[in-house]
C-alpha cells in the first residue's frame, strides 16, 4: 500500500485522530473533518501550482500566482467540492494563445512594466508611448503566431505538469474511500 504526500501531511497534522469525533465536537471548527482534509489537500495543490509557475519562469506581475485561491468549498451530504480559482487568463498560460486571437494591448503594457522589459523611445516619443508601441507589436505577433514560443506555442502546461487527472483521481479516491464520501476537485477561473 502506498500513501501520498497529502495523506501523510493529513496524518501528521492529526486530522485522522478526529475521525471518530461526533458532529457537535466538530461544529466549533465550522467544518467537517472531510472538509478540513480537503482544504489541506487543496492548499498542497496550490503550493505545487505556485512551484510549477516559478520553475517554468511564468511569474511576471505575480497576478496569476497570487490569484490561485482554494477557498471556494461546498459541502453536502454526498461529499465535498473545492473549486480552485485563478485569474481569468490561466488558460492562456496553460494552453497558450492560439493564432488569430486578439489580446489586450493594455494588459500587455502592464505585463511589460511588471516584467521590467527595457523600452527605448524614438525621437519625440515618451516612454509610455514607446511601451504602448511595443505592446502593440507583441499583440500583432501573438495574433499571427500565438504565444509562448519556448513551449512550442502550445502553452506552458503548468497545471497539467502538476495535476494529472490520475494524480487528482488518486487523491480523491483515497480520501473518499477513507471517509466513505465522494470527493470532487475542479480548477476554474475567477467569477465562475
Amino acid at each position: 500500500m502506498s500513501i501520498t504526500k497529502a495523506q501523510l501531511d493529513a496524518i501528521n497534522q492529526g486530522i485522522l485522530d478526529r475521525l471518530g469525533s461526533t458532529r457537535s465536537q466538530l461544529e466549533p471548527m465550522g467544518t467537517s473533518v472531510l472538509a478540513e482534509v480537503m482544504q489541506n489537500v487543496a492548499q498542497k495543490i496550490v503550493d505545487e501550482l505556485e512551484v510549477s509557475l516559478r520553475e517554468k519562469k511564468l511569474v511576471a506581475s505575480k497576478n496569476l500566482l497570487q490569484s490561485i485561491d482554494p477557498t471556494d468549498m461546498q459541502e453536502s451530504q454526498n461529499g465535498v467540492t473545492i473549486n480552485i480559482k485563478m485569474a481569468r487568463y490561466w488558460e492562456d498560460v496553460e494552453f497558450g494563445t492560439k493564432p488569430g486571437k486578439r489580446v489586450s494591448v493594455d494588459a500587455l503594457v502592464k505585463w511589460i512594466q511588471a516584467k521590467g522589459l527595457p523600452v527605448r523611445a524614438k525621437k519625440g516619443m515618451t516612454i509610455d508611448q514607446a511601451r504602448w508601441s511595443y505592446a502593440e507589436a507583441i499583440a500583432g505577433k501573438i495574433y499571427k503566431k500565438g504565444t509562448i514560443k519556448r513551449f512550442g506555442y502550445k502553452g506552458s502546461g503548468f497545471i497539467a505538469s502538476t495535476l494529472s487527472p490520475t494524480a487528482i483521481n488518486i487523491i480523491a479516491q483515497s480520501i473518499g474511500d477513507a471517509m466513505g464520501r465522494q470527493i470532487s476537485i475542479f480548477v476554474s477561473t475567477e467569477g465562475e
